[in-house]
């Protein structure tokens, strides 16, 4: 989860230059929130993006991958997923939708698919059908929403199940001054649900106070076991 939250190197899977895209609006939120570390896009149709060097695929990227942020359609994640388990990815932000969410039982079938991929490679996955998430004391916006960058570093971090109420609260926070220490957009919660967020941010030196916005959980009892440690 360290290396999630505070990683030294970004590949954004499905990178683009064209703003009609989500690979676009994740690599100006990168780009806009100052991020530090090594970035590198992936399309395999381009050569630069945002001036930074593309490349095919991860595997032809001789850099070790802290993060992986992925925007690829729904029925590519499987082989992106398996070549980021090949390639050691240490953690995962998965934007794109498709999975159990939708009425289609093949998204169900999916997302069990790409769930055993990453928990046999043991990498934690923040998604899917998420916009992303935030470590504001890092420099750290890896979403689709550029506009969070102009966020101030704070010691409250929030955890939401909605990306509106993320949204809301984001930007309320920008009128009124607040600051966010981090903030999560579980999504559909493949293998990181309150649970394991809380525990990693009651650890975190950069938060004082967690704010969850739940909209329903599949195990409460986890839930209460991280609140009452």
């Amino acid at each position: 989860m360290h290396s999630l939250f505070n990683p030294e190197s970004v590949a954004v899977i499905g990178a683009s230059d064209n703003p009609s895209k989500r690979g676009y609006h994740v690599m100006k939120s990168l780009v806009n929130g100052g991020f530090k570390g090594t970035l590198i896009p992936v399309n395999p149709k381009a050569d630069e993006i945002f001036g930074f060097k593309a490349w095919e695929s991860i595997s032809a990227s001789s850099t070790p991958i802290d993060l992986a942020i992925v925007v690829v359609p729904a029925n590519r994640v499987s082989a992106v997923f398996k070549e980021c388990a090949e390639n050691n990815v240490k953690g995962i932000v998965l934007i794109t939708a498709g999975f159990k969410e939708i009425d289609d039982p093949a998204g169900a079938v999916l997302h069990d698919e790409i769930a055993r991929i990453v928990n046999e490679a043991v990498i934690p996955v923040i998604g899917p059908n998420t916009f992303g998430m935030m470590n504001l004391c890092a420099n750290l916006n890896a979403s689709f929403t550029p506009e969070f960058s102009l966020l101030k570093p704070g010691n409250v971090a929030l955890v939401s199940q909605s990306g509106g109420i993320s949204h809301l609260l984001g930007f309320l926070a920008m009128r009124d001054g607040v600051g966010f220490s981090k903030i999560v957009g579980l999504g559909n919660r493949l293998n990181v649900d309150f649970a394991e967020m809380v525990d990693y941010l009651m650890e975190d030196p950069d938060t004082r106070a967690i704010a969850l916005y739940i909209e329903g959980i599949d195990t409460p009892g986890n839930l209460l076991a991280a609140a009452g440690r």
